[in-house]
């Protein structure tokens, strides 16, 4: 039985969503626990606000939903770019597929960093990624679209040259939920 975990939270007719990496401190502090309300979700709100998204019109999940263990226990990409994914961290993934099949309306994910992307479409990269249109290897024809986790803008990262360039994913991740086939 895990002693931290947050579920997903959110619209569940949504046509957008957004995955992130793992819930952080805030997230299992909350009563109840949500995803994204720390530090990196006031981030994330100052972005969809900005692509004049509503926080409560999307669906909002991490690949792993406990904080028992550090990521890397779960799922391991190294330097190189080579992901060692540990049992747990396969079956969070599958439970991950199965999540997203259960919302009807879903056009379009989001992938909050390089966890997400990995465990969404099995490619890693983000930088490479980013902004790119990739269809779901768990869900298939499920849109995926990458962008650097909010967490890299806010301290102790401080890469601010990532604020705008989440907030131009959002705009296109927007413009994605529209439509469900991928052009």
């Amino acid at each position: 039985m895990k002693k931290t975990f947050v579920p997903p939270s959110g619209n569940q007719d949504a046509t957008l969503a957004g995955c992130g990496e793992q819930p952080g401190h805030h997230e299992i502090r909350a009563r109840p626990p949500r995803p994204f309300i720390g530090p990196a979700g006031r981030g994330l709100n100052e972005c969809l606000s900005i692509a004049k998204i509503i926080r409560r019109d999307i669906y909002l999940t991490n690949v792993v939903k406990d904080l028992d263990k550090p990521l890397k226990h779960y799922i391991d990409i190294d330097s190189r770019g080579k992901a060692v994914v540990h049992p747990e961290g396969m079956q969070y993934i599958q439970e991950l597929g199965q999540e997203l099949k259960q919302l009807p309306n879903l056009n379009c994910i989001i992938a909050f960093g390089n966890i997400a992307l990995f465990a969404l479409t099995n490619r890693i990269g983000i930088t490479r990624w980013r902004g790119s249109v990739l269809e779901s290897t768990i869900v298939p024809g499920l849109k995926v679209l990458p962008t650097f986790h909010p967490a890299t803008f806010i301290p102790p990262k401080f890469n601010y040259i990532n604020k705008p360039i989440i907030c131009e994913d959002l705009e296109r991740a927007k413009y994605e939920s529209i439509f469900k086939e991928i052009r």
